[in-house]
Formats: C-alpha cells, sequence, structure tokens
C-alpha cells in the first residue's frame, strides 16, 4: 500500500484510519512550523500576521478533512510562510 493511498489522497471518502493518520501528519506538521515561526507577542502582531494565522489555519483544516489533497495543501501552507 503506497502512502498517498493510505492518507486518502485518491479516494473521495476517507475511512476513520485515513483520517487519524491525517490529523497526526497535520499535527505535527503545525508543531513543527510553529516552532520554527518566530514568536510573537499579541501586541506586537500585525494585521498579516492575522491573516497569515487564518489561512494556514484554513489550509490545514482543509487538509485534515479530505477536502484537500494532503500534499498540496501543505505545500501552500509553507508558501505563506515563506511569504509572511
Amino acid at each position: 500500500m503506497d502512502l498517498s493511498n493510505l492518507l486518502g489522497d485518491t479516494s473521495t471518502d476517507l475511512t476513520a484510519l485515513q483520517l487519524a493518520l491525517r490529523a497526526v501528519v497535520v499535527f505535527c506538521f503545525a508543531i513543527g512550523l510553529f516552532r520554527l515561526l518566530p514568536r510573537k507577542s499579541l501586541a506586537n502582531t500585525s494585521v498579516i500576521d492575522v491573516v497569515l494565522t487564518v489561512l494556514i489555519g484554513s489550509s490545514l483544516s482543509r487538509a485534515l478533512t479530505g477536502n484537500a489533497p494532503l500534499g498540496r495543501s501543505l505545500s501552500a501552507v509553507l508558501r505563506l510562510v515563506a511569504f509572511g
């Protein structure tokens, strides 16, 4: 069984196992991502930081639920982080 099939990138209906694996992948990706990003206090955030945070959260939620392919969603999040 290859990885894209296991994560449900090729199917339209996701099983409980595929959702659980996606959750683990997205969680680990998000933790790693936020560990690498510079920490800012709430007083130091700008409007663009808030917008990027909402976009990142939205993209990760689409990857988690299967509404978007996992690899492309994680790639889009990396591009957003590079932009910000």
